[in-house]
């Protein structure tokens, strides 16, 4: 099973200013954030998970210097169309991420973003 490409022993978040932000009360886990910065996608809640694994990575890395820990990682279904392989579990994050670079990847597409909204287009 792999979590993250050989080598690889950082991942990267950049939503620290929304992690203990007071409006983080309003972001429930439905809720996910797309972000062009985070190496991975990141839930906070384990209930979307199918099931979980142990982490090959066991900390996030945050822009700011500290760091997380990654509980497990495993599959979710964002929707009936779009399936997030290899997501962590970190609890202490508050909030889902869903990394831009790896969505495109997984799904060969693009993303083009909207003042209010953003599309994917294969």
């Amino acid at each position: 099973m792999t979590h993250l490409p050989k080598g690889n022993i950082d991942v990267y978040a950049n939503a620290t200013s929304l992690y203990n932000s007071p409006s983080i009360n309003s972001i429930s886990s439905n809720s996910w954030i797309l972000n062009n910065r985070p190496t991975d996608h990141i839930a906070f809640d384990s209930s979307l998970f199918v099931q979980t694994h142990h982490p090959s990575t066991p900390f996030v890395n945050l822009h700011i210097g500290s760091t997380i820990p990654i509980e497990s990682t495993d599959t979710i279904f964002f929707n009936n169309y779009i399936v997030l392989k290899d997501v962590l579990h970190v609890p202490f994050f508050l909030l889902n991420l869903l990394s831009a670079s790896k969505l495109t990847k997984s799904l060969n597409c693009c993303v083009i973003m909207f003042p209010n909204f953003c599309a994917l287009q294969n």
